[in-house]
C-alpha cells in the first residue's frame, strides 16, 4: 500500500507553501488524492508530475485559469496555440518596455544636454547631420494660427513617434526671415527623430539639417529673448567675416519637462561657413 504524504510533507517535498496547495484544492486546480479519516488533506508521490506541469505553465506565465483549462482536457494542439499567444503577448510588453526604457534614455540625454549648456554663451560646434519630421511651411508664428498649426503637426505624427523623447522646435527659412520682427517669418515645425524610427509614409516629411560648423546660443523661450539671440548671432556672424548658410534651426531642449512656456531653455543654431 502506498504511503500517503501529509500537506506539509508534500509541501516541503515540492518546494511550496502549505496556503498555496490548500488554494489550488480550493479552485479545484490540484487536488489532494484523499482525505484522511479526520479530514486531513493527503498527497500521493505520483501528484507530483501534475504538480511540476502546473508549475512549469505557472512560470511560462499562464493564468491559473487557462493552467486548470488545460490540467483537465491535456490538449497539446491547444497548449501549442496559448504558448504561441502568450509568447506574442510578452514580445509586445517587451517592444513597450524597450520603448519606454528608449524614451527615458532620451529624456535624461537632453536634461544633460540642457545642464552642461551656458545660457547667452555664443558656442562654435562642428555637427553631424541630423533628421527632422517637419510641417508644411506656416506663414508666421503669431496668433491663433500658430497654436492650430502646431496641433495639427502633433497629431499628424506616428504615435510611437510621439513618444520617443525627441525634442521639437521649428525652423525659420532664412532667406524669407522677416528681419525687423522673426515672428512674422515663415516656419516650418520640426520633430528630431532618427534613422531608426523613420518609416516609409508619404504623408510624413523628412528634412535633414546638413553636418556642418554651427553657431549655437541658448536663450529661454520667449519672442523678446529670441529676438536677441538671433541679433546676437548675426553680429557675431559678421564680426568674423562668416556668412549663415541654410536656416534658423530652433529646438526646444527641456519642452514637456517645464510647464512655464518662458522658461523653457531653446537653442538656435545657425550653420556659418567663411
Amino acid at each position: 500500500m502506498e504511503k500517503l504524504l501529509s500537506i506539509g510533507k508534500f509541501a516541503e517535498y515540492a518546494d511550496i507553501s502549505r496556503r498555496t496547495l490548500i488554494y489550488y484544492d480550493e479552485i479545484n486546480l490540484f487536488k489532494p488524492i484523499e482525505l484522511s479519516e479526520k479530514g486531513y488533506r493527503m498527497y500521493s508521490i505520483k501528484q507530483y508530475e501534475q504538480f511540476g506541469l502546473i508549475c512549469t505553465l505557472k512560470n511560462l506565465g499562464f493564468s491559473l485559469d487557462l493552467i486548470k483549462k488545460y490540467i483537465y482536457k491535456e490538449n497539446p494542439e491547444t497548449l501549442q496555440k496559448d504558448i504561441l499567444s502568450l509568447r506574442d503577448s510578452i514580445r509586445r510588453e517587451m517592444s513597450e518596455l524597450q520603448r519606454m526604457e528608449d524614451s527615458l534614455t532620451t529624456t535624461l540625454w537632453r536634461q544633460d544636454y540642457v545642464k552642461n549648456s551656458k545660457k547667452g554663451v555664443i558656442v562654435s560646434e562642428q555637427l553631424p547631420a541630423e533628421r527632422f519630421y517637419a510641417s508644411k511651411k506656416n506663414d508666421s508664428c503669431e496668433g491663433l494660427n500658430y497654436f492650430n498649426d502646431f496641433g495639427d503637426f502633433y497629431h499628424s505624427l506616428d504615435k510611437e513617434e510621439m513618444l520617443t523623447g525627441f525634442p521639437t522646435g521649428y525652423v525659420i527659412l532664412n532667406n524669407e526671415r522677416n528681419k525687423q520682427n522673426f515672428s512674422k517669418s515663415p516656419y516650418r515645425f520640426i520633430r528630431m527623430t532618427n534613422q531608426s524610427m523613420i518609416k516609409n509614409d508619404p504623408s510624413q516629411s523628412i528634412i535633414i539639417k546638413p553636418a556642418g560648423r554651427y553657431l549655437k546660443l541658448f536663450t529661454t523661450n520667449s519672442e523678446e529673448e529670441i529676438s536677441k539671440a538671433l541679433c546676437l548671432l548675426e553680429e557675431e556672424v559678421k564680426k568674423n567675416n562668416d556668412q549663415i548658410i541654410g536656416d534658423y534651426w530652433i529646438v526646444n531642449w527641456n519642452e514637456h519637462l517645464v510647464s512655464d512656456v518662458n522658461k523653457q531653455l531653446i537653442e538656435i543654431q545657425v550653420n556659418v561657413q567663411l
